[in-house]
C-alpha cells in the first residue's frame, strides 16, 4: 500500500517488452496517457518499427528515441553475460546516462540485476497503479487490466 503514496512519474524509460505487454492486455496507449515523456533506446526503437504498436508510438512522437553513446560495448557485454537480454541491457545503460523518474523492466530477474547497478526499476504493474492514481483508469478497469497482466505473468 505504501506504493500508492509515491508521486506519479512523468519521465519514463521503457524496454520494448513493456509496450508489447500493454498492447496484449488491451491498453496499448496507456503509457502515453499516463506519462509525459516515454523514452526508449534508439536502436531498440528502430527494431520495434516492425511492431505496429511501437511504430505507432514512434510515428506519433510519443516515444522519444535516444541514441546509444559510444564506447559502451564493455558494459553491454558484461550485462549480457549476467543474463540480461539485449533490450534489458540497452535500456539499463540508457537509464544510467539519462535523467528519468521511472525505469520499466519486465523480468523480475533483470530488475534484480539492474538494482545492483544502482537503478530503481519498476514492474509493469506500476503503470496501472500510476494510471489509476491519475484518474486515467478506474478501479474496475485496474482490476481487469491487472488480471490480464497476471495471466501473462507480467504483474510482478
Amino acid at each position: 500500500m505504501a506504493l500508492a503514496l509515491k508521486a506519479t512519474s512523468s519521465r519514463i524509460i521503457v524496454e520494448p517488452s513493456i509496450l508489447r505487454t500493454m498492447s496484449l492486455i488491451g491498453a496499448p496507449l496507456l503509457l502515453a496517457k499516463t506519462y509525459n515523456n516515454v523514452t526508449m533506446e534508439k536502436d531498440l526503437g528502430a527494431n520495434s518499427l516492425s511492431d505496429e504498436l511501437s511504430s505507432r508510438y514512434i510515428r506519433s512522437k510519443v516515444l522519444t528515441l535516444i541514441s546509444r553513446s559510444k564506447g559502451r560495448e564493455l558494459i553491454e557485454n558484461k550485462l549480457l553475460s549476467m543474463g540480461l537480454s539485449k533490450e534489458e541491457a540497452f535500456t539499463s545503460i540508457l537509464a544510467l546516462s539519462k535523467s528519468y523518474d521511472r525505469l520499466f523492466i519486465s523480468r523480475p530477474f533483470a530488475r534484480t540485476i539492474v538494482k545492483d547497478l544502482g537503478l530503481n526499476p519498476s514492474p509493469p504493474l506500476i503503470i496501472l497503479v500510476d494510471s489509476m492514481r491519475r484518474g486515467i483508469i478506474q478501479p474496475k478497469e485496474f482490476s481487469i487490466l491487472y488480471e490480464k497482466m497476471s495471466e501473462l505473468g507480467e504483474g510482478r
